[in-house]
């Protein structure tokens, strides 16, 4: 199972840089007179306030021809905003910008503002190129000779560009068990479904049910019936409580029955010899029990169909002091419980 890619933009993703270059004309006015049309130069940074729309600073330069004297100048600085619609993930369709500042023109600063009105075309996700017309206008103060404004009218080209936006790799299920990224506490290692923290990704083993004490002999003798005791038996190497590659078989045939007849109940009891103390045999037994009984979990066996009993070396099968008597008491029997 693969995690998708994450598209999401940050702030700083959103950042965008606009450059600007085009041609000027003056519009009217005592400027009209005096100057013949030039062009200019813009650079501006815009941050988002909304998807759609975007605080910008930035500066321009504009130069004009004079008809007598020297070339006309205006460097601008100036804040704004810049309403773009269609813009997104990146620059792109229309947009429209406004901005005010000051201009400086020779040694005196006066206010200005201009506004752009345009359409950008897509190159990239973090690329847009495409026309803009612009208006400008410097306001002259009345207490100057010349009263009139210099409103410029400008076409050019506007440059934007973002910052490309990052996509996560997609998250890998490398070991196939249908978990991955944070969720996979073991990359590397496949699950094991087995009713036991199934969702970490990690091969657990299930804890195996509470063992039961043997039940106690009737003071007449013999062992009181529980159950009905299946045929299967499970045995184990000397102190060891290590499941058998030639022992799965039998639990196998064991977990099919019990999947067969879903309404049963099922005694797993667990032997040892008499090596060891009498403590010692009915901790081993016990741990040959529980991994018999996590062994019916994982194939499929609810934990609480299942009975774990400890006999440790009180129930042997025979009692001769060999080598083959003492492997046929190391062994985990079954047993069908009544419904």
């Amino acid at each position: 199972m693969e995690a998708e890619a994450s598209t999401s933009r940050g702030f700083f993703e959103s950042l965008q840089l606009h450059l600007e270059a085009g041609g000027d004309a003056v519009l009217g006015g005592t400027p009209s007179d005096r100057f013949n049309p030039g062009g200019h130069l813009r650079g501006h940074l815009s941050f988002p306030i909304t998807r759609a729309l975007h605080v910008q600073l930035g500066t321009g330069s504009w130069w004009l021809p004079a008809e007598q004297g020297e070339v006309g100048r205006l460097i601008s600085a100036e804040a704004g905003l810049r309403f773009a619609p269609m813009a997104d993930p990146g620059p792109r369709g229309f947009f429209i910008d406004a901005n005010g500042g000051l201009g400086l023109t020779g040694d005196l600063e006066r206010p200005m503002m201009s506004i752009g009105l345009g359409w950008q075309f897509a190159l990239s996700d973090s690329v847009g190129l495409g026309p803009v017309i612009r208006y400008t206008q410097v306001f002259q103060p009345d207490s100057e000779s010349g009263p009139d404004d210099a409103r410029l009218l400008g076409a050019g080209i506007m440059l934007s560009l973002g910052i490309p936006k990052r996509e996560q790799a997609p998250e890998t299920d490398a070991d196939g068990d249908g978990l991955s990224g944070a969720s996979d506490r073991c990359p590397k290692e496949a699950e094991d479904p087995d009713g036991f923290q199934d969702d970490d990704g990690c091969p657990d083993e299930a804890p195996p049910p509470p063992v039961e004490k043997p039940p106690e002999t009737p003071t007449g003798g013999g062992s009181e019936a529980r159950g009905t005791p299946m045929d299967q038996v499970v045995h184990f190497n000397y102190k060891s409580h290590r499941i058998l590659g030639s022992e799965e078989a039998a639990i196998q045939s064991v977990c099919d029955q019990l999947s067969k007849n879903s309404s049963v109940r099922v005694r797993v009891h667990g032997h040892a010899d008499e090596a060891g103390s009498p403590g010692y045999n009915h901790e081993l037994s016990a741990e040959r029990a529980g991994n018999v009984a996590r062994w019916l979990v994982r194939c499929g066996v609810d934990g609480s169909r299942i009975v774990v009993q400890a006999d440790g070396e009180n129930l042997p099968l025979c009692k001769e002091h060999t080598a083959e008597c003492s492997a046929r008491n190391r062994r985990v029997e079954f047993e069908i419980l009544d419904e």
